[in-house]
């Protein structure tokens, strides 16, 4: 690999480009054998140095303060990737996305995401000590969906949480942490949130999970993160 330090000003290049991607990994409802919704996960192909990971991305966002640059552009392209399904006839319920804290007190990327909403179906994943953030309550407030899988860490206080999610490190030891799973599962219920166990990699994972309540699953047990075309072909073949 080229020894090639990228910088702010590449990964802007990128941006203004088009030149990243975003995958999608689906969220599938067990009980009912449909997909429940996807979420996205960004890539970067570079011409010298292959497919940039996540890791590097995020260390060059921080260098350049880019967090609101590069979300504006994460959420854009995933509400336009929304449209072209439903544009299509392919029904994706719902689209999460994952953004920066950082983010949450840029007004103008706030007010960006509002107006991209695209009818209830934008998730926002709310970053880690964020939930009291004025910018998270005001996407809540314009119609964005919130969710979270920090509730036992913070309070949320009035802000509306559409969707729970259990980490994967619950799922590995889920031996030992049934009773998160069930506690998850009940304040969901009793708030009418929608619960969605990340990180399920096999069949006895996903059983248990759904003899707890929880039946919104993603995960390797259904595959990689995947281009928008092969989101497309699974919702085309009926199954997930």
């Amino acid at each position: 690999m080229p020894n090639i330090h990228l910088r702010p000003t590449d990964l802007s290049g990128a941006i203004a480009g088009n030149e990243l991607s975003l995958h999608y990994l689906p969220q599938v409802k067990v009980t009912e054998g449909r997909l429940d919704g996807v979420e996205c996960f960004l890539r970067w192909p570079h011409p010298a140095l292959g497919m940039v990971g996540p890791a590097d991305i995020a260390e060059i966002v921080r260098e350049g303060a880019m967090h609101a640059e590069l979300d504006r552009w994460v959420v854009g392209t995933a509400t336009r990737q929304l449209r072209d399904w439903r544009s299509a006839g392919v029904e994706i319920p719902r689209v999460c996305v994952s953004v920066w804290r950082e983010s949450l007190g840029d007004r103008g990327f706030v007010e960006s995401v509002i107006a991209a909403a695209a009818g209830g179906s934008l998730e926002i994943k709310c970053p880690r000590g964020a939930l009291a953030e004025p910018g998270l309550r005001a996407l809540a407030d314009g119609g964005v969906r919130i969710a979270t899988d920090v509730m036992a860490d913070e309070d949320p206080g009035e802000l509306r949480i559409a969707t729970l999610k259990i980490p994967p490190g619950v799922v590995r030891e889920l031996d030992g942490n049934e009773d998160v799973v069930r506690r998850t599962v009940a304040v969901a219920a009793t708030h009418g949130m929608r619960v969605v166990a990340e990180g399920v990699e096999t069949v006895a994972q996903q059983d248990a999970l759904v003899a707890l309540g929880c039946v919104v699953v993603q995960g390797y047990l259904y595959g990689p993160e995947a281009p928008a075309e092969e989101i497309t072909k699974l919702v085309v073949a009926g199954g997930a």
